[in-house]
């Protein structure tokens, strides 16, 4: 399988040789010896065929065929390795001469190719290396063309005898010289050459794994004739003037007819050998005679092997640059290097080397060869400023670390890895002036880049006049540097404080103020940071009151401060704001939705103050706030997105459902149901709701009751609300105005504790402690808000003593500081009260562990306490099996 910019296989095909086998056997042949490392050059091992060398080669073949793979190595005595890309990594360390008896060495690999008779050949494996001899002359007014032809004549014939002279050498035996068209130089060029490709050519009967060699001792040869050749070389005659050479002849070093270094016998790149003598193009390339296998152009393709042609991409889609393509499926009608065209405001006070803007590339950038490049291809210049209106072209500097360099001006330059665009040194602001950018970005592929431009336009724009005039107001008022004020006196005056908040205001007003404008040589912002100290956060003189009202009564609700600076006022209801602008909230008919908790913020442009919530609640309502799970996975999309017809579907369902079971059975009370939200719970659906219901303050005991029961009615929650199912012991319940009476605590560690109805925001009235001391009591508050419902706190139990004396004691030891000298007098007591350990609380147990501690902390006293310490620990877990686990409960609760 080949990735969307086709892999370029330059196959170095070494001592190729075909091994026939039984017809029942895998055919390949061998490409020769290379280097491998930990990270493999063919990462999938196939197989260990060590113990049976002889046969491990066919075995291997064998397997990789299996595998879909033609090439395979063998290394380290047997081990057979290969891999999806193997054609393209196997020689990627380089040839070895490490390979014993075909089955490779250490860290050596020899490496074979499987024969394909489906695959198409193109041309005979390559056996040849060209070398390249060049004559030069200097002839004033160059050569006429009859010239040089009968020029190229004379050296034909010259080569002709060197090739069969060479021929004739035992170096050169079995090696066939021959000569490609003379190169020349173009007639009337007073620098004249001549160069004779020759082409050694090794035959057939040369051992693959000997041609590289033959063909170099051979090619080595040729210099020994170089004498002769410079002796030989024609005098050109041009009119009546003879010319001798100008340079003695220069011999280039052999490449492979392959390209580049490829040791023969090979294929080219864009080719695979596919039998012992033939070659084939892969797909993404094309056979040319001539120039072997050549890569698809822009714009088309080739999936199939071994192939003349390319294939154009379909309607106007396009490769974007992208050559040797293997697939339709990569021409495109999108670029994938996407560029967008920018507006840039140039503030009046830019400074040179400043960073302007980026260049912003998106797109399918995985797919380009990294790093992208960008260039600045043009730059123009129309200044508005001025009465008439001209373009200029400006030279630019693509680098910005030779910006300035070019003439007449430079005033942008492009980095050219990043896309950073800077202003240079040369640039003048003039306000109006507009310059406009054409930006080029390419990828890194040497086979094909993809490109793209874009139009970036720079305005120069001084939107600071106003800040400025504001800002010298503010200077010539306001005191220089100074520090933080010591009292009342000071505080500066308004002359100084008014034109300094207003330029702080105006500032604020815009993003695009903040950041063109916020230069501050006068440091006039530390100037407002020390005078808000003494001029402080608006003072509340007036907040709103709590009111409970009649259904549809008019409400009004009123709050007030006062500051030096001016101020905006925002009304909140449960903690969100409501619109209102005012000191001044008026509800015209007040109703079930309109209950919560109101506040208003006061606000300058340095610090806030916030009323007191004044809770606004129905008179003779109840108001609950009731929470759910459901653990219905296929409805949790649905329920969480409110543009689903599910999600409105579900709300009339669940509030129309509830309403009628708990209307059922002629209650004392009528219920109105209201969906508030569906949210994520625990990876399930959690369903808020509130429910409102007419009731008078001394029903508040029952009407919970009668809720509760309800709701929690697993069987007839799951009925009513099919088909949603209520996860088992998800349903919570609280008063939205107050925390419902709890009974906490247990008879056999500090007593039961009766918590009453409390108001949110208060503290329950007091509750004696069950087991003194006799002026002792108990308090617990009531947290949470209208929103949230009443959530009572851990109550405050600190006062009350415990049933058990030994457990007063416990608690009267874990209130005393332990140190070296009483730590071995605390342990010894701790020890005897937990002598008999099987009517021990769970109290009890954390006591101890806290005592324990603060034992084991001294390092030093434990050599004297060790024992004891280790007693009492025993002693514990002596304890109820019960006891302990709530023990463990209450300790982990508390942290």
């Amino acid at each position: 399988m080949y990735d969307k910019r086709t892999f370029v296989l330059s196959s170095t095909l070494l001592a190729l040789f075909f091994i026939q086998t039984r017809s029942t056997s895998v055919n390949f042949f061998r490409l020769g010896c290379f280097q491998d490392n930990r990270t493999r050059a063919m990462p999938e091992m196939l197989g260990d065929w060590r113990s049976d060398q002889s046969n491990a080669i066919q075995k291997c073949a064998q397997a990789a065929k299996s595998a879909g793979y033609l090439i395979f190595g063998v290394q380290y005595g047997g081990e057979c390795w290969s891999g999806p890309l193997a054609h393209v990594t196997y020689k990627k360390y380089g040839t070895s001469t490490r390979c014993v008896n075909g089955i490779g060495g250490s860290w050596a690999q020899d490496v074979y190719g499987i024969v394909n008779a489906s695959l198409t050949a193109n041309y005979e494996v390559k056996r040849c290396y060209e070398v390249d001899v060049i004559f030069y002359y200097q002839i004033q007014g160059g050569l006429t063309s009859g010239t040089i032809s009968s020029t190229k004549s004379t050296f034909s014939l010259l080569f002709s005898g060197v090739s069969g002279i060479m021929s004739s050498l035992s170096a050169c035996r079995s090696v066939e010289v021959s000569r490609k068209d003379i190169l020349n130089s173009p007639p009337g060029v007073e620098s004249v050459y001549f160069k004779i490709p020759l082409i050694f050519t090794a035959s057939t009967s040369v051992p693959d794994d000997e041609v590289s060699q033959k063909l170099t001792n051979c090619i080595n040869t040729l210099s020994n004739y170089k004498q002769f050749l410079d002796a030989n070389t024609p005098k050109i005659k041009e009119g009546s003037v003879t010319h001798s050479k100008y340079n003695l002849s220069t011999i280039s070093n052999k490449t492979s007819c392959c390209g580049g270094d490829i040791p023969p016998p090979c294929c080219g790149v864009g080719s695979i050998q596919i039998n012992s003598t033939k070659c084939g193009c892969l797909p993404g390339f094309k056979f040319v005679p001539g120039s072997l296998c050549v890569r698809c152009p822009s714009d088309t393709y080739q999936n199939k092997q071994g192939q003349r042609s390319c294939k154009k991409c379909p309607g106007r889609k396009q490769t974007f640059g992208k050559t040797g393509i293997t697939s339709e499926s990569n021409c495109s009608d999108t670029n994938p290097l996407q560029l967008s065209d920018q507006v840039v405001y140039l503030p009046y006070d830019i400074e040179s080397e400043t960073l302007v803007t980026n260049v912003t590339v998106t797109g399918r950038l995985e797919s380009l060869v990294q790093p992208l490049l960008f260039y600045m291809e043009d730059v123009t210049q129309q200044q508005l400023s001025r009465r008439e209106s001209k373009r200029k072209r400006r030279d630019i500097d693509d680098f910005c670390e030779g910006a300035g360099t070019i003439g007449p001006l430079s005033y942008f330059c492009v980095h050219r890895l990043t896309g950073g665009i800077e202003v240079t040194d040369e640039f003048k602001f003039e306000n109006g002036d507009e310059f406009e950018i054409k930006i080029r970005v390419t990828d890194s592929d040497q086979w094909g880049k993809t490109e793209n431009t874009a139009s970036i336009k720079f305005i120069s724009r001084d939107n600071c006049k106003e800040i400025r005039a504001l800002y010298d107001d503010a200077t010539r008022e306001c005191p220089k540097n100074v520090s933080s004020p010591k009292g009342r006196d000071s505080c500066p005056s308004e002359k100084c404080l008014l034109p300094l908040f207003d330029l702080l205001n105006r500032l604020n007003s815009s993003e695009i103020l903040q950041m063109e404008c916020s230069s501050d040589p006068h440091d006039l912002a530390n100037v407002a940071r020390i005078y808000s100290q003494c001029i402080g956060p608006p003072i509340i003189s007036l907040s709103p009151n709590p009111q409970t009202v009649k259904r549809g009564a008019e409400v009004i609700l009123k709050c007030n401060a006062s500051s030096p600076l001016p101020l905006s006022v925002t009304w909140f209801k449960n903690g969100m704001p409501v619109g209102q602008s005012s000191s001044h909230l008026k509800i015209d008919s007040f109703d079930n939705d309109d209950q919560g908790d109101y506040f208003c913020r006061f606000s300058t442009y340095l610090t806030s103050s916030s009323t007191a919530p004044a809770l606004v609640t129905m008179e003779d309502t109840f108001t609950s706030r009731v929470s759910f799970r459901i653990v219905n996975k296929n409805f949790k999309n649905d329920l969480q997105d409110p543009r689903s017809s599910s999600y409105s579907d579900m709300q009339i369902a669940i509030e129309r459902n509830l309403d009628n079971y708990l209307d059922s059975g002629n209650p004392a009370w009528k219920y109105k149901v209201k969906l508030v939200k569906f949210r994520d719970s625990f990876k399930k659906v959690g369903v808020d709701l509130v429910i409102y219901s007419p009731a008078k303050n001394e029903d508040i005991a029952p009407y919970y009751n009668r809720l509760q029961s309800l709701l929690t009615d697993e069987s007839a929650m799951g009925n009513i609300l099919k088909p949603l199912k209520v996860s088992r012991n998800s349903v919570t319940i609280r008063s939205a105005t107050h925390c419902l009476p709890k009974e906490t605590g247990k008879k056999s560690v500090r007593g039961i504790f009766e918590w009453q109805l409390t108001v949110i925001g208060g503290t329950s009235s007091r509750v004696k402690c069950p087991y003194g001391p006799p002026e002792a009591n108990a308090t617990r508050s009531c947290g949470g808000n209208f929103l949230t419902g009443g959530v009572w706190k851990s109550p405050d139990v600190s006062l009350c003593k415990y049933k058990s004396a030994r457990t007063n004691k416990l608690n009267d030891i874990a209130k005393t500081k332990v140190d070296k000298q009483n730590v071995a007098k605390v342990t010894k007591e701790v020890k005897v009260l937990t002598s008999e350990p099987d009517d021990m609380n769970e109290a009890d147990a954390v006591l101890i562990a806290d005592v324990i501690d603060s034992i084991v902390l001294l390092d030093d006293s434990l050599n004297e306490t060790a024992q004891d310490v280790v007693e009492v620990i025993d002693n514990v877990m002596k304890m109820k099996k019960k006891d302990l686990q709530e023990s463990q409960r209450t300790s982990k609760a508390s942290a």
